[in-house]
């Protein structure tokens, strides 16, 4: 083989190395950008299946997530509050959706205070949001949190302006020698059914 087809056969596959360098550099920066749009894809998918897209709150799913997992952990005590907005479907209906919204942001910003390591709060329905209560400790006060609450979303109820905000509420405590955290939730559910029945502010299971 002579030298210029020699020197040929060098050019070509430096061209090749060349090409194929690109080649996997753009293979590469392909697989970057969808691995990235794929990550944002999931977190977008888990936000929508775990969290509520007004409040920002935890979803119903989440809710549920999180009292299986926190009864696994040892605690004295524990319960759970459901809050009912009364008259949500009366003031879409006659006012519209924007001010039903701001009435359910205002609620959530109101129990967002209380959100701590003994205390989750999420939006579980349309017009309804959950607390787990648990104590981590004997002198924790479960029923001064529930009065501290019942105390925030009445001034609410009496400063929201246009609309009066009512609520019904309810709670049932978790007898951890008869109940998971979920039938504690399903108690709390009942006498929220019972309240509205029967028209009364707050019922305990």
């Amino acid at each position: 083989m002579t030298g210029a087809k020699w020197t040929i056969h060098i050019l070509l596959l430096l061209l090749f190395l060349f090409i194929f360098r690109i080649s996997l550099y753009s293979i590469k920066n392909y697989l970057m950008e969808n691995i990235e749009e794929l990550e944002k894809s999931i977190e977008l998918t888990k936000n929508l299946a775990y969290y509520d897209t007004l409040t920002g709150l935890p979803n119903y799913n989440c809710f549920i997530e999180y009292i299986k997992e926190s009864e696994l952990l040892e605690s004295p005590s524990g319960l759970v509050m459901i809050i009912s907005l009364k008259n949500l479907n009366v003031i879409n209906a006659v006012y519209g959706n924007e001010d039903g919204n701001q009435m359910l942001l205002r609620t959530g910003e109101e129990l967002k205070r209380f959100q701590s390591d003994e205390t989750f709060i999420a939006r579980v329905s349309s017009n309804e949001f959950a607390i787990w209560m648990r104590s981590l400790n004997e002198k924790y006060d479960l029923e001064g949190k529930i009065l501290a609450i019942l105390n925030v979303i009445n001034q609410h109820k009496e400063t929201e302006g246009t609309h009066k905000i009512e609520f019904y509420t309810s709670y049932a405590k978790l007898d951890v020698t008869l109940d998971t955290a979920l039938t504690c939730y399903q108690n709390a559910q009942i006498a929220l059914t019972y309240a509205k029945y029967m028209n009364s502010e707050t019922l305990v299971a």
